[in-house]
């Protein structure tokens, strides 16, 4: 993904249709401004605003997510040959899920984001998704019993899952990767349609070198707000209530040598 960092260099143009482009620089209203242009010759963007005047330490920041969320994703995804026309649904819309959606859409998979409120609708749009399922709207949930094939579990903390169970196909699979706690569910839930509960936490030396392979020529990087180390704490209540979309990187160059 092309990176123009502290606004747009000399040689700049237009995107080709369909390409993204990673914009860092200090001023919101010059991005906000690119943006448009890049999205009316119909490109993408991901704008990120930041004190950080490199190029190269702009891209880490947008890359440095996926050797961690990002390979906790991709292990499953592969694991389990998701590809072009995999029915998969990805459980909650955080740090894990929008990386989840991102590459299971651009794995060519018809991806479906479940979610307790329409909250992040935008967002479902804009990373790909073909559309948002409401967990709390039984109706929704009931009319897509039996049509996932793989599901992403990306909730932190402990919920039900045979609801979940129900929404696989014959033979699907439920992967947790947010909560790795006790669970408890019946038998049955699994017994009928032989579907398989699993869980990952990250990937080898190999997964994380063909993700960022993969990254590269598909021009994914994880959508984060980068932060001085100096605020550390406010990052972390801020992680605590959700209010971050979706890592948070924090910028070290400010710490001593």
């Amino acid at each position: 993904m092309p990176v123009a960092a502290s606004g747009t260099p000399p040689h700049w143009s237009l995107p080709a249709r369909g390409a993204s482009v990673a914009l860092v620089a200090r001023r919101k209203d010059r991005l906000a401004t690119l943006v448009a242009e890049i999205e009316a010759a119909g490109g993408s963007a991901l704008a990120l605003a930041t004190d950080i005047a490199d190029r190269d330490q702009a891209f880490a920041a947008v890359a440095a997510p996926l050797m961690c969320a990002g390979v906790t994703v991709w292990e499953p995804l592969r694991a389990m040959n998701v590809g072009l026309g995999t029915r998969v649904a990805v459980v909650g819309l955080g740090g894990l899920g929008h990386l989840a959606v991102k590459l299971a859409v651009v794995l060519g998979a018809d991806t479906t984001v479940i979610s307790r409120t329409a909250d992040k609708a935008e967002d479902v749009a804009r990373l790909g998704s073909q559309r948002l399922l409401l967990s709390t709207d039984e109706a929704a949930m009931s009319a897509v019993r039996g049509q996932f094939d793989v599901i992403l579990d990306t909730v932190a903390v402990n919920h039900e899952l045979a609801p979940y169970l129900s929404l696989l196909a014959l033979d699907g699979e439920l992967c947790l990767l947010g909560y790795l706690g006790d669970v408890s569910l019946a038998a049955t839930d699994q017994l009928i349609g032989r579907k398989k509960l699993s869980s990952a936490g990250s990937g080898d030396r190999r997964r994380t070198a063909e993700l960022l392979e993969f990254c590269a020529e598909h021009q994914v990087v994880a959508d984060v707000e980068v932060l001085p180390s100096t605020r550390v704490e406010e990052a972390l209540e801020r992680l605590a209530r959700g209010d971050v979309r979706y890592r948070f990187v924090l910028d070290m160059s400010d710490l001593d040598d």
